[in-house]
């Protein structure tokens, strides 16, 4: 069942009504969250919690941490706006390779492309290709 304005103050109840019965059956000093949300990209998302704001937020990004950490191979999810993908090692290579040759030839751009070569944990990398592309001073 979708939210909706007519129904939102129900879901609230029943929510409520739901944690009650949680608290009730867990041990005392157990934190606890329960999320209700439409699916698809418009969806509404609600939740109910014995924990303060705060404390769900941090056990939010722990989990979130955690589970990003043990996707399986066969997973490839966008999380929060981050896609999970493998890069062959010449793939990698040929991306800090292209980011110092940018660098080089847009000299204020540098900081950001050197941030972006960390991503792809090729910042040495990144650093002797620059080197290596610098053109030599005419001297004269």
């Amino acid at each position: 069942m979708a939210f909706d304005v007519e129904n939102m103050s129900d879901v609230r109840e029943r929510m409520q009504e739901t944690a009650g019965l949680i608290g009730s059956v867990l041990p005392p000093g157990t934190g606890f969250v329960l999320l209700a949300f439409d699916f698809g990209p418009n969806g509404r998302l609600e939740y109910v919690s014995n924990a303060k704001r705060e404390d769900v937020v941090k056990a939010m990004i722990e989990f979130i941490a955690k589970t990003a950490a043990a996707f399986g191979e066969h997973e490839r999810e966008t999380l929060l706006g981050t896609r999970w993908f493998e890069i062959a090692e010449e793939e990698r290579q040929m991306i800090a390779l292209a980011l110092a040759r940018l660098a080089v030839e847009r000299p204020g751009w540098d900081d950001a492309l050197a941030r972006l070569a960390a991503k792809f944990h090729a910042s040495e990398m990144f650093d002797e290709f620059k080197k290596t592309n610098q053109q030599p001073k005419d001297k004269g």
